[in-house]
């Protein structure tokens, strides 16, 4: 640590500057070079590494008592008698995980948990099937033989890096039996209530863990249910067009690919828009139904009601006009063959076990923010062990829960002096972050990204039919 008269805060400081803003060694030594300044050798940047590892587990425990304790706070304002006899608390969380490296095979995995009411993390789990020591040391002493192995490794232990056994695809459960298990005994909570991705495993695993000798619900992230419809039909096409049946391709009332981009959004804007099981259900379901309808056989049961409904046939009707034609009105038709073929696909998505799930409308966006600053800090192209990682998501939840007077206590925990050019920028920086993610919630946002979204859609089907199709697909055909 670095002594009272500073001697060793420069290094100190700029290690712990590098690990705020995710650098490396060689990065560090890069920006000292274009700024002709000396730099640190790698024994040093590892040895300072190591002591700001070490206040890791500390700073945890101190970090998540201060979110439970909010956390606490804010259930009993809104329902004082939520606490127990043996004070705990149900609540309702969003469990998520993820993983250093794309694809299956990542070294490290992080799971984490989030109050579903104050939006605050309230605890992770990182997991690493990976031990430098253990992979060289390790391997050469157990080559000396067993006994040499075993002397070795009850020394080494303690110090192991390696704290999970199994497929990386495993790490999501294991930290959620893993953080469950713990609630009670760490902050008197029960996470009654689990909203996740629509990973069945987790849930799975933990109803059968049974950690509190009650049940468990789970809730969807309404933004993943939103977008099933869509892979639902897309397979749907290829794997009738296997068999030698027809859906998409040209023609009207086809499921091509433009349908079926306007019946998901359809799909999600009617689980988005209401907030019982039954209005979703009539709202999933006049989203297609409308779409199969003719002169001759209209289905408009299902569709708003009233003088000021979306759907014109029913628009009609309400204002006392007679019924317009369908055929120039429509803007999706689906034929009465295809449509037989894609109402299993809705019976699925409009079940009402399914849509009593996102009753809450709760999505997993902040984790995905939150894992963004994680790896944004520890780049996946860049390899990282368990420590890294472990300070990373440190700094990562504290500023997440309590903007830059996390990274600031990080930096008093080491002696190192908070000054007035940090206080400013650290609550400029806050106040920027706020700022931003309110403008990108209003209307405004929302609609001017919505139609740079289908700009850039119809630009790039523009391009393919300009173009006679894909210019690239794999294997060069």
């Amino acid at each position: 640590m670095p002594g009272e008269s500073g001697a060793f805060e420069i290094p100190r400081r700029t290690v712990t500057a590098s690990v705020l803003c995710g650098f490396g060694a060689r990065k560090l030594n890069k920006f000292c070079e274009y700024l002709d300044l000396p730099g640190l050798s790698s024994e040093t940047f590892k040895s300072h590494c190591e002591a700001i590892y070490k206040l890791t587990p500390r700073l945890k425990e101190h970090l998540l008592e201060l979110a439970a304790q909010a956390v606490r706070e804010a259930h009993k304002d809104l329902n004082p008698n939520c606490e127990s006899v043996d004070g705990v608390i149900d609540i309702a969380v969003s469990y998520d995980g993820t993983w250093h490296t794309r694809g299956h095979n990542s070294k490290v995995g992080i799971g984490c948990v989030i109050d579903l009411l104050t939006g605050i993390f309230i605890d992770y789990h990182v997991m690493s099937k990976f031990c430098q020591n253990c992979e060289t040391t390790g391997t050469r002493m157990q080559e000396c033989g067993e006994n040499a192995y075993q002397i070795w490794w009850e020394d080494h232990r303690q110090d192991c890096k390696k704290n999970f056994d199994g497929s990386s695809g495993m790490m999501e459960v294991t930290g959620a039996k893993e953080i469950w298990t713990r609630s009670v005994a760490k902050h008197k909570f029960r996470y009654t209530t689990m909203l996740s991705d629509g990973d069945c495993k987790t849930y799975n695993e933990l109803v059968a863990l049974n950690p509190y000798d009650t049940e468990i619900s789970k809730e969807e992230c309404i933004n993943h249910v939103s977008k099933r419809l869509g892979p639902a039909l897309r397979n749907l096409v290829s794997d009738n067009s296997k068999r030698g049946v027809t859906l998409g391709g040209r023609g009207y009332g086809k499921l091509t690919q433009m349908t079926i981009s306007k019946l998901q959004a359809y799909y999600t804007k009617a689980i988005r828009s209401h907030k019982t099981v039954e209005n979703m259900a009539s709202a999933v379901w006049a989203s297609v139904m409308h779409c199969t309808s003719t002169d001759a056989e209209p289905h408009h049961t299902f569709c708003p009601q009233g003088r000021q409904s979306w759907c014109f046939f029913n628009r009609a009707r309400a204002r006392g006009q007679p019924a317009p034609r369908h055929q120039g009105n429509m803007n999706t038709y689906i034929s009465k063959e295809i449509f037989c073929k894609l109402e299993p696909v809705y019976r699925k998505l409009a079940d009402p076990d399914l849509l009593r799930r996102c009753i809450r409308g709760k999505t997993q966006n902040a984790k995905k923010s939150l894992h963004g600053v994680i790896w944004s800090r520890c780049p996946k192209h860049t390899f990282a062990f368990l420590d890294k990682v472990e300070v990373t998501t440190l700094l990562s939840v504290g500023e997440f829960n309590m903007g830059s007077t996390a990274s600031h206590n990080f930096m008093t925990a080491q002696s190192l002096f908070v000054g007035d050019n940090t206080t400013r920028l650290g609550q400029y920086r806050d106040r920027s972050r706020l700022a931003h993610s309110r403008r990108s919630q209003e209307q405004k946002q929302l609609s001017r990204r919505e139609k740079v979204r289908q700009a850039t859609e119809m630009e790039r089907r523009r391009n393919l039919l300009a173009e006679n199709g894909p210019a690239y697909a794999p294997g060069g055909f």
